[in-house]
């Protein structure tokens, strides 16, 4: 029981993170053409900064329960182990790749040249 109550809370954290990756992606890409490039930047950078802080508490709990799930399982099903383990493994290059872009990612102004975009 222990183990599928931590197999469901990893399973709806996962599922928070991938929706406010997609929820944004989708929104913003529909309206793309809608938007002039100052505009899209301003959205993008207020939605960052609104997601900023959950997704520091957000994602970093969802590789713990994950985790945790995972030592569970070992002692229930290697089986399930290793299913838990992969996703695990593919979970963590995408936490390492949003901390990095949100930390160390700017337009810099060379590049922002050649898009047409201000900053």
């Amino acid at each position: 029981m222990k183990l599928k109550a931590t197999e469901f809370l990893a399973l709806l954290l996962i599922a928070l993170v991938m929706g406010v990756f997609w929820g944004t992606w989708f929104t913003l890409t529909r309206s793309l053409e809608n938007f002039t490039p100052s505009e899209f930047l301003h959205i993008g950078k207020t939605i960052i900064a609104n997601v900023a802080m959950p997704m520091r508490i957000l994602m970093p709990a969802t590789l713990l329960v994950m985790l945790l799930a995972i030592i569970q399982s070992c002692k229930a099903n290697l089986r399930r182990c290793w299913y838990a383990a992969f996703g695990f493994v593919l979970s963590v290059p995408t936490t390492e790749h949003v901390i990095t872009s949100g930390s160390e990612l700017e337009i810099r102004p060379e590049l922002a040249e050649g898009l047409s975009i201000p900053v």
